[in-house]
């Protein structure tokens, strides 16, 4: 038996996290099946039968033909206005769900627990080893994102296989799918369906690229700074790929950064996030990047892609660095206290190639991913380093208190990287 969790959004945009228990070497036939979700639309369903109705309907469909393989499966999904706590299956696809009815009950080896409207869980324990559990789900939990969370940890606490669900639409709801190896909230993977991808009508575009592991509040503050004394009408982040620089390095996975980064730049109206960098599978070059950005423009944008200034002496190295900066203009970023740059030399060496380099002081604020990760990793506080909202994500999936659960790519990325 082995688990996985799986998320994504719908044709209509309508996010779906699933967690699953299947037999030993079917998780890659899984995901594939849920993958083919992206080509439905949910619809329009308000009341709390008729969007469990459809989840449940759309989920047995995909995976009509390899029940035989699912022990369990959990789903919730986000729907905007739904009418009361909803948006939760779980159960097999052979025996339907078991979400209709409060229960605790045991079978072959598991123990699952099912609140209709909040959430469920399947453990494999036996009953008396599960006791704390049991007693938490059935005293304490309540759908909420504060009870979701512990009930999150104590069973992975326990140490054996599971599977967790919470119901994720209706006032007050917080939709997981969860495993021992990871947890996916329907609110980071609704990100996925509103991801601008669209930039004709902005004609002046600040692109600012880099791992973002985490991204932390000097990386905004460089941004808004740019975004100020250059009159962008939009920045927008974009976390990097699999690169040349870092493919030796171990990097937080995809899926994790875009979230990161887009938690973070959500309250501002002129920032964005893309994944165009993440979602593409072979290694990522920004000459490249660029020149697939620009369709998504006006012809006559001007596009400005933000760096260190640090990284200027480096750069006519980069790949096809000649193609790049015939595509767009550079916002060098740099801070006070820290060594300067000949800006002649490179104002000249972009400007004999056409194209224009602007130096633009931030403020110096000495933080670091690095330092970041570190001390999460030696249990210290991070606060004021990063936004609350991403120093919270960060508490919620675990990532770097250990370098071998979080820091390489996640199960997922491997397997859809076999099926893409």
């Amino acid at each position: 038996m082995e688990s996985f969790t799986y998320s994504l959004c719908t044709k209509d945009k309508v996010p779906i996290a699933v967690s699953c228990l299947c037999k030993d070497g079917k998780t890659t036939e899984c995901i594939e099946r849920l993958n083919s979700l992206k080509e439905y639309d949910f619809g329009e369903y308000k009341s709390e039968y008729t969007i469990d109705y459809r989840l449940h309907t759309i989920i047995d469909g995909c995976m009509s033909d390899i029940k035989e393989d699912i022990i369990c499966i959990g789903a919730s999904v986000g729907v905007d206005d739904a009418e009361g706590r909803t948006g939760g299956i779980f159960g097999s696809c052979n025996n339907g769900a078991s979400s209709a009815t409060e229960s605790v009950f045991f079978e072959n080896g598991m123990v699952f627990g099912v609140k209709p409207g909040k959430g469920a869980f399947a453990i494999e324990e036996e009953k008396e080893k599960a006791e704390n559990i049991i007693n938490f789900f059935a005293d304490e939990f309540d759908g909420s994102y504060e009870k979701s969370i512990t009930l999150y940890n104590k069973l992975c606490e326990n140490g054996n296989i599971f599977i967790l669900m919470t119901d994720g639409s209706g006032e007050g709801s917080y939709g997981i799918a969860a495993d021992r190896k990871n947890i996916v909230t329907v609110a980071e993977t609704a990100y996925k369906g509103i991801e601008r991808t669209d930039y004709k009508g902005f004609k002046r575009i600040g692109i600012m690229g880099g791992t973002f592991d985490p991204i932390h509040n000097g990386h905004l503050i460089a941004a808004q700074t740019v975004c100020d004394k250059l009159k962008l009408d939009i920045v927008v982040f974009m976390p990097t790929g699999n690169t040349s620089y870092k493919n030796k390095k171990f990097v937080t996975s995809g899926d994790m950064r875009f979230a990161m980064t887009s938690i973070a730049v959500e309250s501002n109206e002129r920032f964005s996030t893309s994944s165009m960098e993440t979602e593409f599978d072979g290694i990522s070059y920004t000459a490249d990047t660029m020149e697939k950005f620009r369709r998504f423009c006006d012809y006559d944008a001007e596009i400005y892609f933000i760096v260190g200034a640090d990284v200027l002496k480096d750069m006519t190295c980069w790949r096809n660095f000649r193609k790049l900066i015939s595509l767009c203009g550079f916002a060098a970023v740099t801070r006070p206290g820290y060594p300067s740059v000949d800006r002649n030399k490179y104002t000249e060496l972009f400007e004999n190639d056409g194209s224009e380099i602007k130096f633009i002081e931030v403020p110096a604020l000495d933080i670091s991913s690095s330092y970041i990760r570190k001390a999460v990793k030696d249990g210290l506080s991070v606060k004021y380093l990063l936004p609350d909202s991403v120093e919270e994500y960060i508490k919620v999936h675990h990532l770097y208190e250990d370098n071998k659960k979080a820091r390489n790519e996640s199960e997922l990325d491997r397997i859809l990287n076999l099926i893409n």
